[in-house]
């Protein structure tokens, strides 16, 4: 799989984008106005990356990445 596939797999066990992306859709713009400044204001608590553990795979591009972003690397 394609690195950018892969940081999408990693990405998507920290924390859930589809539900962030879904908090704001609209198809009005005072909607989208109204539901960007809710979710703003009650943003969810996401733990720092360091706080999540990988443990390293055959990729060693994903390996040196996560490790650049600040995954701890087991």
């Amino acid at each position: 799989s394609s690195l950018q596939t892969a940081l999408t797999d990693v990405f998507n066990k920290t924390h859930n984008i589809k539900q962030d992306d879904l908090a704001i859709r609209s198809e009005n713009i005072q909607e989208l106005r109204n539901k960007y400044e809710n979710y703003r204001r009650n943003f969810p608590i996401y733990r720092e990356w360091k706080k999540h553990i990988f443990f390293k795979t055959s990729n060693i591009k994903l390996n040196n990445l996560l490790n650049s972003l600040g995954f701890t690397m087991k």
